[in-house]
């Protein structure tokens, strides 16, 4: 169902990007100073990947649209990022809990046995070369990763992401490996 285009602050709803195309980075906390720039957090704790972005893109409510980061500057916590366009404090307030996503491209090169979560959305769950489930969604635990997994007869239930649980891992394949059944009831 699409939604109508915001009037409010720029963003559309219209994308034809997979979820998987982009990552959030960062999320605009709030406004500082009076030339619009935005006070933001980092996802994942390294600043680094921020001050390197030149493109990305900005997603909140479900709308979303591209834009250019002119500059970031400062130290954690206080990390500034002026986003062209956005020259005013009432025109980054618009946009407090906003994500900035960016690109696969602008993120670091992963190792050979190395993924990104996302990309273990709608794997099949093997057991035994037999498949048992589609994982519908990764999401973090105060301990661990868990997948919540779609079982063949459409229950869903949830796996830790463990060396216990879960064996080989092909993205390429699109297959995680069970190690227990067990789990699954």
């Amino acid at each position: 169902m699409q939604r109508p285009v915001s009037q409010g602050n720029g963003l559309s709803s219209k994308s034809s990007t997979k979820v998987t195309d982009f990552f959030v980075t960062a999320i605009i906390r709030s406004a500082h100073g009076i030339r619009g720039e935005c006070k933001v957090s980092s996802v994942s704790g390294d600043y680094e990947l921020l001050k390197h972005l030149k493109t990305a893109r900005i997603s909140l409510n479900g709308f979303e649209r591209p834009i250019e980061i002119e500059y970031v500057r400062g130290a954690v916590p206080n990390v500034l990022l002026k986003i062209k366009g956005l020259d005013t404090p009432e025109q980054v307030n618009q946009l407090r809990g906003a994500e900035i996503l960016r690109s696969r491209e602008d993120g670091p090169a992963l190792g050979a046995d190395e993924y990104y979560t996302s990309d273990l959305v709608d794997c099949s769950l093997l057991y035994q070369d037999q498949r048992v489930a589609t994982i519908v969604s990764v999401w973090e635990s105060a301990a661990h990763s868990m997948l919540e997994v779609e079982k063949t007869d459409g229950t869903r239930v949830h796996i830790p992401f463990l060396n216990k649980f879960i064996g080989t891992v092909s993205v390429v394949d699109r297959t995680v490996e069970l190690l227990v059944d067990w789990i699954l009831d």
